[in-house]
């Protein structure tokens, strides 16, 4: 009898990658990519913002407590449609494009409003940059996103639908048997 650290070593020396196939990437979860996953465009693809609250110039906001001008709202897959200009803020939610203009948001637990939301007051400074994810900070064209030879898991698979990817080479699920023999199987007499 061999330790099972040895037998593991002999199994896998005899072993090499099986052939690849296309598959789909919602049917990939336990596969093991054939070739490496590459992205083709930004991630995020523009500059959002990372939680709800106002999308403001940062110098407007120096001397807080400050009081804005409500110009507008922008929801999550709508684009933004008027710019951000001194002494204005536009209402934002968590991954909606910046607005022209705009290069910072205020959370919104750090604001409040006046009865007819047309006046937003900002209770805490922001610098340039804040709550801001800009275009290509997470991914770049070209910058890989897995090694060949990758186990897919639920998390690879979200990150292959963010990039749009709806197919890729993986290897073939290999079949295995097992046959047991030997006499010890059996109880004798």
């Amino acid at each position: 009898m061999i330790p099972l650290h040895e037998a593991q070593a002999y199994v896998l020396a005899g072993c090499s990658p099986l052939d690849t196939t296309t598959t789909t990437a919602t049917n990939a979860l336990g596969l093991v990519t054939g070739e490496p996953i590459n992205c083709n465009e930004f991630v995020p693809p523009f500059n959002n913002t990372a939680v709800d609250g106002y999308a403001v110039m940062a110098a407007d906001t120096a001397a807080a407590p400050v009081n804005l001008q409500v110009v507008g709202a922008i929801a999550a897959g709508e684009a933004p449609s008027t710019p951000i200009t001194p002494g204005t803020a536009i209402r934002i939610m968590t991954g909606a494009p910046l607005p022209e203009g705009a290069d910072a948001i205020v959370m919104v637990e750090e604001t409040t409003t006046n009865d007819d939301a047309t006046v937003v007051t900002i209770h805490t400074g922001v610098e340039a940059g804040a709550a801001v994810r800009r275009a290509g900070e997470d991914m770049q064209p070209g910058q890989q996103a897995f090694d060949s030879g990758t186990l897919l898991q639920p998390g690879h698979l979200g990150v292959l639908a963010t990039l749009g990817i709806e197919s890729i080479a993986t290897h073939r699920r290999p079949l295995v048997g097992v046959i047991s023999t030997g006499d010890e199987l059996v109880e004798g007499p």
